[in-house]
């Protein structure tokens, strides 16, 4: 499967919090029927089975999460639309973006952007909050109360475009672009799997408060876990220490939340493999899935892959596919290594 058109038809589609089910639908085509069994629960999340050759089996999870930064209108104002954030957006990247809305109909539309000319210098100086923009989506009043009541989704217009030496940018890379790496390893090992239960879990609702991942893993009821998303890379403003390396490898997770061992295993793995990667130090959370899944029940081992992302929560995220693919070859290799030690036990 060729790694650039997986990501641009998984980005461009629109799959806000709570409305993932185009997403869903898309990972079920793409998965071809090779698998042994799949669900979608109450709350939205796709479930993926590869059963075990045994019924005593233990059970390793995938995760990544399928929903993306947006937006839901709250109300109407001669002819724009008000609006709320659902997840972190910073309001300092909204003005004059480009959105979708998604009421009765989907319409285009602009967020709103006070020119120069008309502002104050104190104005100019400070970015408005998010209560106080809105978003034009060029129609009558009456044609807006129509088509765009209060709770329709918005969601960033944009579509996946490439850039130079293998770098890619767009919207909601966070986290299809964890999505594909967990997709991608999966069909590479699927039919090689036996000694244990693979699940992979599309979750939902993640971008509001981790939510889908905690009714995730109690359907999946897994011994062990693997969540698969996106960090911060760095850039020339930011903390060289709480960033990794766009282009130098999958970024492997180490957090008082995170399994030592499965640590462990993933570095040793990589070396090797010569599989490039880098380390990633965190506390508390991590700010992932891996938060809602890692104490479930009690407990579950849990590690975490990252893939380093520029402008996180923007109509422009960018990833080097270079560390796309070491997310892929380094969790292919943990999932066969799995299979061997499970096969020992």
């Amino acid at each position: 499967m060729e790694t650039y058109q997986l990501l641009k038809e998984l980005c461009d589609l629109a799959a806000p919090s709570g409305r993932e089910r185009s997403a869903a639908e898309t990972l079920t085509r793409l998965l071809d029927g090779r698998f042994d069994r799949m669900e979608t629960d109450p709350l939205g999340n796709l479930l993926v089975e590869k059963r075990a050759a045994r019924a005593d089996a233990p059970t390793l999870l995938l995760d990544a999460h399928m929903d993306e930064v947006s937006f839901a209108v709250t109300g109407e104002k001669e002819g724009f639309l008000t609006f709320l954030n659902l997840g972190g957006v910073d309001p300092r990247i909204l003005m004059a973006n480009e959105v979708l809305v998604h009421g009765r109909e989907t319409v285009p539309g602009v967020v709103t952007c006070m020119p120069p000319h008309l502002s104050t210098a104190e104005e100019r100086k400070k970015a408005p909050a998010v209560k106080e923009l809105c978003i034009d989506v060029g129609l009558p009043q009456e044609r807006v109360r129509e088509l765009l009541p209060p709770g329709s989704a918005v969601t960033l217009r944009a579509e996946l475009h490439e850039l130079s030496s293998g770098r890619v940018a767009g919207k909601s890379l966070d986290n299809r672009a964890g999505a594909a790496a967990v997709l991608l390893a999966y069909l590479n090992v699927w039919e090689r799997i036996r000694n244990y239960n693979l699940k992979l879990l599309f979750s939902v609702q993640e971008e509001v408060g981790l939510r889908g991942a905690r009714t995730g893993v109690a359907a999946a009821e897994p011994e062990e876990c693997v969540v698969v998303d996106v960090t911060h890379a760095y850039t020339s403003d930011a903390r060289r220490e709480e960033t990794g390396m766009m282009g130098e490898g999958v970024m492997i997770g180490i957090a008082p939340i995170l399994d030592r061992g499965m640590f462990e295993t993933f570095r040793a793995l990589a070396q090797k493999q010569r599989i490039p990667h880098q380390i990633e130090v965190m506390n508390g959370s991590t700010g992932t899935n891996a938060f809602s899944i890692h104490n479930y029940g009690t407990g579950v081992r849990t590690g975490l892959l990252s893939i380093p992302l520029k402008y996180m929560h923007t109509s422009v995220e960018l990833i080097d596919r270079r560390d796309l693919r070491s997310t892929v070859d380094l969790l292919s290799a943990y999932l066969l290594e799995r299979e061997g030690a499970f096969g020992r036990v």
